[in-house]
């Protein structure tokens, strides 16, 4: 069939029509292209770390954070910070700031004169 022959009760596509097929794939691509209509999988919950007693001995500037488990006390620059992610790490690299060095040296200041 030509493109004369065409019947006149069939619709010829349009600009209009291309946009519309256009923004049906993007959102199929968008959407992954599926159509399932399944719960997705829960996530693992992670698990979070709580303020260590023994934290207290090594870490002599912290101190439980009152009503947070998952949070200690620098008790030199008067900052909370969490423990959650990381535990003990947080604690280690918390003290390697710039900010607690400089609470720590104040202090030490003090305690001398």
């Amino acid at each position: 069939m030509s493109f004369s022959e065409v019947p006149t009760n069939e619709r010829r596509p349009t600009v209009d029509d291309e946009v519309i097929l256009e923004t049906e794939s993007c959102a199929a691509s968008a959407s992954g292209g599926l159509t399932d209509t399944s719960t997705p999988e829960k996530k693992k919950m992670k698990r979070m770390c709580r303020y260590g007693a023994e934290w207290a001995r090594e870490f002599s500037w912290s101190a439980k954070t009152p009503g947070n488990v998952f949070a200690a006390e620098c008790c030199l620059c008067r900052r909370s910070v969490s423990v959650a992610h990381r535990g003990r790490n947080d604690l280690v690299q918390h003290s390697k700031t710039e900010s607690d060095k400089q609470a720590v040296r104040a202090a030490n200041s003090t305690v001398a004169t």
